[in-house]
């Protein structure tokens, strides 16, 4: 792989493991941020219907008091005569204030008129199921005003249902003085329609159950936030809300449920989404440009330096130099590089001169020279070998000593080369070659300067004169001492 391609994959894996960094951490804290900005819907949406359900509570509360003060219902009250009421005031206070039961109880418990509305005409009914509910807790005292300023109002929940209930005392006369002659009790059923005008109020779906018939998520959300007044929980794509209402007494009565589509979660997700594919989009943008940058100005003259290079270590050209523009590294390492080139050239050039002459002076020899390696093949032979061999220099060049020379025969079974190796001395014997010559051979070993052995120089010398001399010289001495001795 070459710096270009490692500088690509480098920028992207770089880019890689910040863009996760950055989605992990920005995931983390939206989803921490829409999280606490749910938390706050789910608990406002149950607020609104809570507040809702109080305000029809005082709407009821207010009508109440604004009746409880008129004349005609503190005479009736006094008289016990429901034609004093009038004709219109009951209807009035069904139709247009949205009451269900008006009931009126004397200050002893006794109840004087019920009256309870079906939704789609008004009875004086004392067969309706609310009717003994509300008279047993009229009669009880428990919905009774004992007080001019203590008010009753609130839930009360009854076999059919929850219902609102406010409950205004009726003096006798006007006056903080005056006694009370009685109490007035105004209610409206939280059924269907009610539940309908909240819906409409805060804009979300609204459910209420008694606690004896709470369902099952009901009970996990509050067995989960016991000491929250308003609790909420994730379901799918719903957000739901849970309170829990206090009847007239302080107890608990109703389960409210709201529930409000993840409005805000699904913001954040489409968010986060569009973030993430800017940082890609972003990255690729910004890895391109930093490849392109870099390729430009830093990778293209690496390149360009590593051609030079290999391109004078390839044909050892000593006179070319590599020319970078710049006041940089590279350029710095391109003038070191030609000073180098320029060092190498010189040392070549008197290296060279050194091996010619060297060359010369050992092709000038009549002896046989020949360089071997550690393994005796041929690394150079002076030119008296290689006219003896009648061979050149290239034909002999990596071959054994034993294929080629003429000096290379055995000597006490051994080649002298491998003996010289072996003893790590000189060898030295005397060789006859198949065409009568006697070599005196030596084997020398060539070694560094820590003396390590690099390599063996085989020299020969032919005494073949000097040997047939010296044989003709005992001859001639062996004659004369016979001559002597024949006188």
């Amino acid at each position: 792989m070459n710096i270009s391609r490692k500088i690509f994959v480098i920028i992207y894996i770089i880019f890689a493991l910040l863009t996760s960094i950055v989605i992990f951490a920005s995931q983390n804290i939206l989803y921490s941020s829409f999280s606490d900005l749910e938390e706050k819907e789910a608990i406002n949406n149950v607020k609104d219907v809570h507040n809702a359900i109080d305000f029809q509570i005082l709407q009821l509360d207010e009508t109440n008091s604004a009746l409880s003060s008129r004349e005609e219902i503190r005479h009736f009250m006094q008289s016990e005569d429901s034609e004093t009421l009038g004709g219109t005031l009951l209807t009035d206070l069904f139709s247009l204030n949205g009451c269900d039961f008006i009931f009126f109880a004397s200050s002893s418990g006794n109840l004087i008129y019920s009256q309870v509305s079906d939704s789609k005409n008004l009875i004086n009914t004392s067969g309706s199921s609310i009717v003994p509910e509300i008279s047993q807790k009229i009669n009880d005292g428990s919905l009774l005003c004992k007080e001019k300023n203590s008010p009753l109002n609130g839930i009360v929940f009854l076999s059919d249902g929850p219902v609102i209930i406010s409950c205004y005392p009726v003096l006798a006369a006007t006056g903080n003085n005056s006694e009370i002659s009685g109490t007035i009790l105004l209610g409206r059923n939280l059924d269907t329609g009610f539940v309908e005008s909240v819906q409409k109020i805060t804009g979300n779906p609204v459910l209420l159950y008694s606690l004896n018939s709470m369902p099952s998520d009901f009970q996990q959300a509050f067995s989960e936030n016991k000491n929250e007044s308003y609790v909420y929980a994730i379901e799918g794509n719903r957000l739901a809300s849970y309170f829990i209402h206090e009847d007239i007494y302080g107890d608990p009565a109703v389960v409210v449920r709201t529930d409000a589509d993840r409005n805000i979660y699904a913001v954040g997700r489409k968010s986060l989404k569009y973030l993430v594919i800017f940082l890609l989009f972003s990255g690729l943008i910004v890895g391109a440009g930093c490849k392109f940058l870099l390729d430009r100005e830093v990778v293209s003259r690496i390149v360009t330096i590593d051609n030079f290079v290999d391109k004078v270590g390839k044909d050892e050209d000593f006179s070319t130099h590599c020319v970078i523009g710049g006041d940089d590294e590279l350029s710095r390492l391109t003038d070191g590089i030609n000073q180098m080139i320029d060092r190498l050239k010189i040392n070549s050039n008197i290296f060279k001169a050194q091996e010619h002459e060297k060359k010369i002076i050992l092709n000038s020899l009549s002896e046989l020279v020949i360089f071997m390696d550690l393994e005796l093949r041929i690394v150079w032979a002076n030119r008296a070998a290689l006219d003896c061999a009648g061979l050149e220099l290239e034909n002999i060049t990596g071959h054994t000593c034993r294929e080629f020379s003429p000096i290379s025969d055995v000597f006490s079974g051994k080649s002298l080369p491998r003996k010289a190796l072996e003893s790590g001395k000189e060898e030295s014997g005397e060789i006859v070659t198949p065409d009568g010559k006697v070599w005196l051979v030596r084997a020398n070993l060539i070694k560094d300067e820590n003396g390590k052995t690099t390599g063996i120089l085989q020299t020969g010398l032919d005494i073949t004169a000097h040997k047939r001399s010296e044989e003709k010289l005992l001859q001639a001495k062996l004659e004369a001492e016979a001559a002597s001795c024949t006188k």
